[in-house]
């Protein structure tokens, strides 16, 4: 994709890769597959998750992120879109794998520019500690970040009305990009994630 163009379809906001399509011709005719649009349907909120980090020892399980966000499409009506760098596609499609319902897998497939403009129309963003944490948390999306090895007291997101989930053993902060065993998120069970989601989703009405 080059650059995210969004309009509304009947009264489905469509989040798609401007290519230089005929803009009078149809949907389908513009955007023949699926795989290539992001539909938030009306009465549904975005949620973006971006499970990626540069460090192994920030990654959550995507048995964990499955479920959460299987829980956020189910439980809650929301639809999801799962974003991360290429690097983050194997990351992405495993998530995916574990899911029951379907997410949207945006992993490798945004500019940074396009990631911002989904980012900044997302009810909420749930990421590990990484950049598009920061990014969200500048646009004025609430945030729910994962925490292991690193503190959130000097890079957690920036702004009032996010939330840090963390399990706080004694050896976290650690800031090791190498653990034989990261129990600080091997442990963090989702139900502490969905608490903390919940809170910014029952007060947050901003879109």
């Amino acid at each position: 994709m080059t650059i995210i163009r969004m309009f509304y379809v009947g009264a489905n906001l469509v989040f798609a890769p401007d290519v230089g399509r005929t803009q009078g011709s149809p949907l389908r005719e513009k955007y023949p597959h699926d795989d290539e649009l992001v539909i938030v349907p009306r009465g549904r909120a975005l949620v973006v998750l971006h499970p990626g980090a540069r460090w192994v020892t920030k990654l959550w399980p995507a048995a964990s992120w499955a479920k959460l966000a299987d829980w956020l499409i189910r439980e809650k009506g929301l639809t999801v879109a799962i974003t991360g760098s290429a690097g983050d596609r194997e990351l992405a499609a495993q998530i995916c794998a574990r899911m029951q319902e379907k997410p949207w897998n945006l992993a490798g497939r945004t500019s940074l520019q396009e990631l911002a403009g989904i980012i900044q129309h997302a009810r909420l963003a749930i990421t590990a500690d990484t950049g598009p944490m920061h990014l969200a948390a500048a646009l004025g999306t609430k945030v729910v970040a994962v925490f292991g090895p690193t503190s959130p007291s000097r890079t957690g997101p920036f702004g009032a009305g996010h939330r840090v989930v963390r399990l706080g053993l004694p050896c976290s902060p650690c800031f090791k990009r190498r653990c034989p065993e990261p129990r600080c998120l091997l442990d963090l069970p989702p139900d502490a994630v969905r608490a903390a989601c919940e809170k910014i989703l029952s007060i947050d009405v901003r879109n």
